[in-house]
């Protein structure tokens, strides 16, 4: 990650990214050279859960990896996301203390098979990164 962040949670997000992008990296196929994109996305299936809203009256939503960089990713969902919309993402959905990770919705494109959100990780806003650490597990999906 090229930005530097003061915010105490910032090494415990960039952390999970990191140990996500790993999981993701193995057994996925890539972009290769030539490729339009200045970073590399690694291309596997991988089960997700999407958080909009404040803890007390957060909703959730299931969503399948589509492709991961370190800067972000997409996922198919079968919800259409706002651009600009704030959304958490439980990048290790079945193990109960995984961080979920702010992000900001990019695009949320409909296909044939779902809608396939882009999204910017947005660990480097300490306020983001707070309200995510204050979600209660037990509301999960």
């Amino acid at each position: 990650m090229a930005q530097v962040s003061a915010h105490p949670c910032f090494e415990l997000f960039e952390r999970e990214i990191t140990r996500f992008r790993s999981f993701a990296e193995q057994r996925a196929g890539h972009d290769g050279p030539p490729s339009r994109r200045q970073r590399k996305r690694y291309h596997r299936s991988w089960p997700l859960e999407i958080t909009v809203g404040r803890e007390s009256s957060a909703q959730h939503y299931s969503a399948a990896l589509h492709d991961a960089s370190e800067i972000g990713m997409g996922f198919m969902s079968d919800h259409m996301f706002e651009k600009d919309t704030i959304v958490y993402i439980k990048l290790f959905w079945h193990e109960s203390t995984a961080l979920r990770i702010p992000a900001i919705v990019r695009h949320s494109n409909p296909g044939p098979n779902g809608v396939l959100v882009g999204v910017e990780f947005a660990i480097h806003d300490a306020a983001l990164c707070e309200t995510s650490l204050r979600f209660d597990d037990s509301t999960s999906l």
